[in-house]
């Protein structure tokens, strides 16, 4: 009778006297492990980034541009705005500069899921190489590069270089007048062409 007696006052011992009685029963010595949560928001990687540096120099356009606005630029013939149509360009991206009478001008050019950018490097540098633009070698792995030869009767210094990464055509130019500026150009472009081959070379985006 004893023992039943004790053992039904201690079913009687309410659960929190209980606990305060004999504790969790869990081991006060052991390491407590953090439970990782669930991110009700998981984290989408962001766009990438846009595959144009800065050149030096104030900065003139810099923007999103549906071909059909290109036109309004006058920065592309009328030849290399056919091709950019023809050969499935979507959209393009420009951004200028202009430093010490340098004009200075990256486009990307998108292609269609459907089209192939390579073909759309290859019509613009065909443009060129019809006018009398020459191909100046070395030049970048991937990348064609093309300068107008200064004449009397045309005093200005250009270059247009043209390569595919990913889905767009990248395009480097820089012009202004031939003579005492002519120096300028050679130097302004080349630092521009290694900036931007550098940080976004030709190929697949890694």
């Amino acid at each position: 009778m004893v023992v039943t007696a004790a053992l039904l006052v201690v079913l009687a011992i309410p659960p929190t006297a209980a606990w305060l009685a004999w504790g969790s029963g869990a081991n006060p010595d052991r390491d407590v492990q953090p439970i990782e949560l669930a991110d009700p928001e998981p984290r989408r990687p962001g766009p990438p980034p846009l595959p144009l540096v800065t050149p030096p120099g104030d900065l003139l356009i810099d923007r999103a541009s549906q071909l059909s606005s290109l036109v309004s630029y006058q920065l592309f013939s009328p030849e290399e705005l056919e091709e950019l149509v023809a050969t499935g360009v979507a959209v393009a991206h420009l951004r200028m500069t202009r430093e010490n009478g340098v004009n200075l001008l990256l486009s990307r050019f998108t292609s269609r899921d459907d089209a192939e950018p390579e073909v759309t490097k290859e019509a613009l540098d065909g443009i060129y190489a019809a006018g009398g633009h020459r191909r100046v070698e070395p030049a970048p792995a991937g990348v064609t590069v093309r300068r107008f030869t200064e004449a009397p009767d045309a005093p200005t210094v250009s270059y247009h270089a043209h390569y595919v990464r990913g889905r767009d055509v990248l395009r480097i130019d820089a012009s202004g007048e031939g003579g005492l500026v002519g120096e300028k150009i050679d130097q302004a472009f080349g630092a521009l062409l290694g900036e931007q081959t550098k940080a976004f070379p030709a190929g697949e985006p890694r």
